[in-house]
């Protein structure tokens, strides 16, 4: 009887066995479901907005170079990919989280091919849950933060898969994706031994035109931001090296991979670097590792680096986001040591750090530390936005203020209510927009402010009529003038007025 009970779970044993890498893709992919259920599904904030609102403007027809969102690098690929789910009727700010879950994944499912071992493919794609739950948040946000490693990722894999034209591919791709985010090079880096034992001067050639297409894409780039670098809220990054900025990123290491290290401080960033090194001795990748690790030091004399803070939504870490796919295709690049993969102790694996990001992704742990962007509930961010629409019905725009709600309120509500035009003047993404409204007439308009109290000039000026409406969002405030004023009237008296207007330029 005992015998005849045990039988189905000696087949499921039996099958995890035989195929180890049917199983380990079904974790993974059970596990990708549940964390952009659970973790996108809950949370949206500011900088998301942002590019979904440039993801709907593209499924509108609005095509703008990247650079017309306020911001002097991101070459916008999470918005390009959203638009087309979009135009299909997918919630923009479900679309793109959507796409961005998907370029996180990519680059361990296509390294995860690489090997001829089924154990070795296995493990590949199960690393990924050998590093802290913070680090797999990280990678979910669209930010423009894993658009970068996805394309290095395909370069790569173009590469290893011997596909024709592959030194081109790896040499578009890699350029692309350092033009997207710098943070690829750590990717990069790991590569270049074994790309270097296959380099010759046949090699050299066939991969001129891949450096053609990039020198042509870099070159549009470039034009574009000559253009539009007047209306820029991030200029382009700090890309230069400096002994100074090594020197102050090398004390407060632990800090700025913080979520590369399940433990704390200099102890979890010393553990942190002696299971990579234990790995990458294991699969026999130790050029690989030196390598990586003097991108790693290379990296840490970029000034840019200290532009962050510990937050998720805000992170260091994004920086470093490179490191464990590095360590993903050192393994499957190395040798697999002659063991079986455990899948039982892999699903306990799966379950335990499923647990980990639900009891993690909670608001109590993202609202206690300072911010540069808002971070709502999704049902909080509906319920503000109808409340927002409620009290516009008669007004010409919305203009976000001095408001904890920046983009979240003027880019992102719109995108779930039919609000008018909306705007945060003084440090608006979408300048072109506002531009082409300033000198409009407004009757009346919605403010939502949350210092206007203490500015009684202001509160006191005799051309304004106000109307004060108590809200979740603290007071709105519905505003007309005695005479006819146009936007940019309206926004100087609020003195939300900003040097930028001053000689708007042209829109290629």
């Amino acid at each position: 009887m005992r015998q005849e009970l045990t039988k189905p779970f000696s087949w499921i044993k039996a099958s995890m066995s035989a195929q180890p890498y049917g199983w380990a893709l079904g974790i993974f992919i059970a596990f990708r479901l549940f964390a952009f259920a659970y973790f996108n599904g809950n949370y949206i904030d500011s900088d998301q907005c942002v590019l979904a609102r440039q993801a709907w403007d593209f499924a509108r027809g609005q095509w703008h170079s990247p650079y017309f969102y306020g911001q002097g690098y991101n070459l916008s690929i999470e918005a390009l990919l959203s638009a087309p789910l979009i135009a299909f009727g997918t919630p923009p700010l479900w679309a793109l989280p959507l796409v961005t879950a998907v370029l996180s994944a990519l680059p361990w499912v296509l390294f995860s091919q690489l090997p001829q071992n089924p154990n070795q493919r296995a493990f590949v794609l199960l690393s990924s849950f050998l590093w802290p739950v913070s680090y797999t948040q990280i990678s979910l946000l669209p930010r423009g933060f894993v658009q970068g490693l996805a394309l290095a990722a395909i370069g790569l894999y173009a590469f290893y898969k011997n596909v024709p034209a592959r030194w081109s591919l790896l040499t578009l791709c890699s350029a692309l994706a350092m033009m997207a985010n710098p943070n690829a090079l750590l990717l990069l880096a790991l590569a270049i031994p074994s790309l270097l034992r296959e380099c010759s001067s046949k090699a050299l050639l066939s991969s001129l035109p891949g450096w053609a297409l990039a020198g042509a894409f870099y070159a549009a780039l470039k034009n574009w931001s000559q253009v539009l670098s007047p209306q820029w809220v991030h200029g382009m990054p700090n890309l230069s090296w400096e002994w100074k900025a090594l020197g102050q990123h090398l004390t407060v290491l632990p800090d700025l991979m913080a979520h590369l290290n399940w433990l704390p401080g200099w102890a979890g960033l010393a553990l942190g670097l002696v299971f990579c090194i234990a790995l990458l001795h294991r699969f026999q990748q130790v050029w690989a590792g030196i390598a990586l690790l003097l991108a790693i030091l290379l990296s840490l004399g970029l000034p840019k680096l200290g532009d962050g803070t510990g937050h998720i939504f805000y992170s260091y870490g994004r920086f470093f986001l490179g490191l464990p796919l590095a360590i993903a295709l050192a393994s499957a690049l190395g040798t697999w040591p002659s063991f079986r993969l455990r899948i039982p102790l892999w699903l306990l694996v799966f379950l335990t750090y499923s647990y980990a990001l639900w009891e993690f992704s909670s608001i109590r742990h993202f609202g206690l530390v300072y911010s540069p962007v808002m971070v709502y509930h999704r049902a909080t961010f509906q319920q503000h936005a109808h409340e927002v629409l409620r009290a516009s019905e008669s007004s010409d725009c919305v203009i976000v203020g001095n408001h904890w709600v920046i983009e979240a309120g003027s880019q992102g509500y719109g995108l779930v209510v039919d609000l008018p035009p909306s705007y945060r003047p003084v440090y608006e993404r979408r300048l072109f927009a506002l531009n082409s409204d300033l000198d409009k007439a407004v009757d009346e308009l919605l403010l939502l402010d949350v210092e206007l109290e203490e500015k009684s000039d202001i509160l006191g000026h005799p051309d304004l009529i106000w109307n004060r409406i108590p809200s979740g969002l603290g007071t709105l405030y519905q505003i007309r003038s005695k005479r006819e004023k146009s936007l940019r009237e309206f926004l100087q008296i609020l003195q939300l007025d900003s040097p930028s207007w001053a000689d708007p330029k042209p829109t290629p």
